[in-house]
C-alpha cells in the first residue's frame, strides 16, 4: 500500500509540474492604459501614434502593434512602412530589435525586448498613413477603426484626434451597442475621447467630420467625390442613435421579461399536470396485517409496480422493486410452496428442485432458466446455460488474425445474449398471461386529453424560452459581437439544468399514472407494505396477531426487509413452518451474488460486452462588428508574447 501510494504521489508530482511548469511559459501581462493620437494634415495625410503602456506580471520576450487596413477604406489608403518605434521599460528606454510583417488586412510589428522579470512597458509607434479621410463636395469624413484587437482589457484609454478646422464638424465614438459609451469632448485642437476598462477585443470606431478646406480641395482634387456628405453624415448617425434604442430596449429589456413570463407560464400548465397526476397514498400508520392477495413476486411487480422481468435483466429497468429482491422472493416462494429445495452442507449449498405441480407457466420458465434441464444444482451454477468466459474470449480475441476469426468470437456473445432474450420475454409473457388469468384489475391508466394537453403547453413554452435565448445569444454573439452573449449563454444553461429534471418527471408519471377506479386495491397493498416495514416496532400482541409468517417472509423480501423480519422471527422465537430454517435464514439475510439476480444480470452484461468487442485502432487525430455601425474600416491590436 505504501509503495501504492508513493507511486500515485509521484506521478500527481511530475503531472503538476508540467502544469506549473506550461503555466510559467505563458506571459501575463496588463494593459494600463493605451493613448492613441491621430494628427490630420491638410494634404490627406495623418500621424498616427500609439502609447500602450503593459504591466508584466511574468518574464516577456516582446510585445506586438498591429494597424489594419480592412475595407472599407478610401481607395489611396497606405500605411507607410518602417514607423518610428520606440521602447521604455521602467521608465528607461531600450535598445530594441522590431520586426515588420504584412499582414492580410494590415501591417504588424513584433519588439523585441525581451526581460526576465515583470515591470512596466511603454511602447510608442509614429505610424505614417495616406489618404485616412473620404473626400466629398462638402466634408471629410473620417471613418475608421483605430482598436479592434486588443488581446487584454485597457484599464483607461484616451484618443485624440486633431487637425483641420477643430472648431466645426462633429466626432462620434462607437465601440459597440451594448458597451459603455466613450466620453468625448471638443478640445482647442480637435477632440479628446476617453473610457476605463475598454474590453479584451472591443472596437473604438470614430465617424467624424470637418467642412472641406480649400488645401484639401486644391491638394486632392481627383479624390473629391462631387456629391455632398454631411446629410448623409448625419443620417447614419441619427439611425446609429434609433438601433441603440432599439437593440438596448430589445436584448436588455423585451427579451427577458419575454422569457421570465413565459418561464410563469410554463409553469402555470405543468403544476396542474402535476397536481392531476400525483401518486395517491396512504399514511404510514395506516397498516394490513396480510397480504391482500396470494400473488406470486413477479405477477405483483409487474401489476401493482409495472416492473417487466425482461426490461429488468436485458435493459436494467428500475422502479420501487429491486430486481435482486424480486429474484430472492420468487425462489423463496418456489420453496415455500414446496417445489424447491435448498440445501446447505460442508460441501456449500445447493438448490433442488422436487416437482412442477401448482406452477404457472412463467415459474416453468424461470425454473428452466435456473436449472437448464438438471434437477439439483450447487448454487454457483444458477443460470449457467448464459455463463461465458468474457476474459478468455477477450484474450482469444486480440489474439485472433482474421475479421472472420473476430465475428465468431462476437457470435458467442450475440448467441448468449438472443436466448437470454428470448427466455427473458417467455417469462414476461407469461406473467401477463398470469395476470390476466387471474383477473387482476389495471392499477395503472393513460393520460386525458387534457392531461397530455397541459404536458405539452409546459414543454412547448419552455422550448420557445430556449429557442428565444439561444437566437438572442447568437445575434448578440455573431452579429454584434458582444460580451452580453455569454449572460444569455449561461441562461439557457440553467435553464437546461432546471428544465431537465421536470422533464424527467412530467415523463415518468406518464407510464405511471394510478387508475383511480382502482386506488382501494392499491391502498391494501401499500397499508401492506406499511405494515411489514413496521414489523421491528411491533408490540407482542401485534405479533401474534400474524399467522402466515412463512407468507409475510416472502414478501418481506421482496420489499428488501427481509433481514429485520428475519430477526424479529429469531428473537422472538416464533416458528415457521421450514425444515431447515438456518438455510432460509442464510438465502433472506446473506449476501450471495448467485441467488440474488447478481449472476444474471452479470451473465447479461458479459454477453452484450463479447457480442461487442472492437479492435482497438491506435490510429490518432482526433454581419456586424461590435463597433461597426458606420461602415467604417482599418483595425488595430496589441499584445504581448
Amino acid at each position: 500500500m505504501k509503495r501504492f501510494l508513493l507511486m500515485i504521489s509521484l506521478i500527481l508530482g511530475f503531472v503538476g509540474s508540467i502544469v506549473v511548469a506550461k503555466a510559467d511559459e505563458q506571459v501575463r501581462y496588463s494593459i494600463e492604459s493605451y493613448v492613441g493620437h491621430l494628427q490630420l494634415q491638410e494634404d490627406s495625410q495623418a500621424i498616427f501614434t500609439q502609447e500602450i503602456t503593459y504591466q508584466f506580471q511574468t518574464g516577456y520576450n516582446g510585445q506586438y502593434v498591429t494597424l489594419g487596413s480592412a475595407d472599407p477604406l478610401p481607395k489611396e489608403f497606405k500605411i507607410h512602412r518602417n514607423p518610428q518605434v520606440e521602447a521604455y521599460v521602467d521608465g528607461e528606454k531600450r535598445e530594441i530589435r522590431v520586426e515588420e510583417t504584412d499582414l492580410k488586412d494590415g501591417r504588424q510589428l513584433k519588439i523585441y525586448n525581451s526581460r526576465i522579470v515583470g515591470g512596466k512597458v511603454q511602447i510608442k509607434v509614429i505610424w505614417k498613413i495616406d489618404h485616412l479621410l473620404n473626400l466629398y463636395n462638402d466634408i471629410a469624413e473620417l471613418n475608421w477603426f483605430p482598436i479592434s484587437d486588443g488581446d487584454e482589457k485597457v484599464a483607461k484609454l484616451d484618443f485624440y484626434v486633431d487637425g483641420l478646422d477643430a472648431k466645426q464638424g462633429d466626432l462620434y465614438a462607437h465601440t459597440g451597442y451594448f458597451n459603455p459609451p466613450v466620453q468625448v469632448e471638443r478640445t482647442a485642437t480637435g477632440y479628446h475621447l476617453w473610457t476605463k476598462d475598454f474590453p479584451k477585443n472591443g472596437k473604438l470606431e470614430l465617424h467624424a467630420y470637418w467642412p472641406m478646406t480649400e488645401a484639401l480641395r486644391r491638394e486632392q482634387a481627383n479624390e473629391i467625390n462631387k456629391e455632398n456628405g454631411k446629410d448623409t453624415f448625419l443620417k447614419k448617425e441619427k439611425s446609429i442613435q434609433q438601433k441603440t434604442v432599439i437593440y438596448k430596449t430589445l436584448f436588455l429589456k423585451v427579451v427577458p421579461i419575454v422569457s421570465i413570463l413565459l418561464f410563469i407560464l410554463a409553469f402555470i400548465p405543468w403544476i396542474r399536470y402535476f397536481i392531476s397526476t400525483r401518486t395517491r397514498r396512504i399514511a404510514k400508520g395506516v397498516r394490513l396485517y396480510e397480504p391482500p392477495q396470494n400473488l406470486p413476486p413477479f405477477v405483483l411487480a409487474k401489476a401493482l409496480y409495472q416492473l417487466d422481468f425482461e426490461q429488468m435483466v436485458m435493459s436494467r429497468e428500475k422502479g420501487q422493486l429491486k430486481f435482486n429482491h424480486l429474484i430472492q422472493a420468487t425462489i423463496l416462494d418456489l420453496i415455500d410452496r414446496g417445489n424447491l429445495r435448498l440445501t446447505r452442507d460442508e460441501n456449500g449449498e445447493t438448490l433442488t428442485c422436487l416437482h412442477h405441480k401448482g406452477l404457472a407457466d412463467f415459474e416453468l420458465k424461470f425454473i428452466e432458466m435456473i436449472f437448464n434441464q438438471k434437477t439439483e444444482i450447487r448454487i454457483s451454477e444458477v443460470f449457467s446455460k448464459y455463463k461465458i468466459n468474457q476474459a478468455a474470449l477477450k484474450k482469444d480475441f486480440r489474439a485472433a488474425k482474421t475479421d472472420t476469426q473476430r465475428d465468431r468470437i462476437r457470435k458467442v456473445g450475440s448467441d448468449v445474449r438472443s436466448l437470454l432474450k428470448k427466455d427473458a420475454q417467455q417469462l414476461s409473457k407469461g406473467v401477463d398471461k398470469e395476470i390476466a388469468k387471474l383477473g387482476l384489475p389495471s392499477y395503472f391508466r393513460d393520460l386525458t386529453e387534457k392531461e397530455e394537453a397541459l404536458s405539452k403547453t409546459g414543454c412547448a413554452l419552455h422550448f420557445w424560452i430556449l429557442l428565444i435565448l439561444f437566437v438572442s445569444m447568437c445575434f448578440l454573439s455573431f452579429g454584434f459581437g458582444s460580451h452580453l452573449s455569454s449572460f444569455y449563454f449561461w441562461m439557457i444553461v440553467l435553464l437546461i439544468v432546471f428544465f431537465i429534471p421536470f422533464y424527467i418527471v412530467v415523463k415518468l408519471r406518464e407510464d405511471h399514472l394510478q387508475s383511480l377506479e382502482n386506488l382501494d386495491a392499491q391502498f391494501k397493498w401499500m397499508a401492506f407494505r406499511n405494515m411489514i416495514e413496521s414489523i421491528p416496532n411491533f408490540n407482542q400482541a401485534e405479533l401474534e396477531s400474524i399467522v402466515l409468517w412463512n407468507r409475510i417472509l416472502v414478501y418481506a423480501t421482496l420489499y428488501g426487509q427481509a433481514k429485520k423480519v428475519s430477526q424479529v422471527l429469531q428473537n422472538h422465537r416464533i416458528a415457521i413452518p421450514y425444515e431447515d430454517w438456518d438455510t432460509v435464514l442464510w438465502l433472506t439475510t446473506s449476501s450471495n451474488s448467485f441467488l440474488d439476480g447478481s449472476t444474471l444480470m452479470s451473465y447479461a452484461a458479459d454477453s452484450y460486452s463479447v457480442s461487442s468487442f472492437s479492435v482497438n485502432s491506435s490510429d490518432g487525430s482526433g454581419g456586424f462588428d461590435g463597433g461597426g455601425f458606420s461602415d467604417g474600416g482599418g483595425g488595430g491590436g496589441f499584445g504581448a508574447f
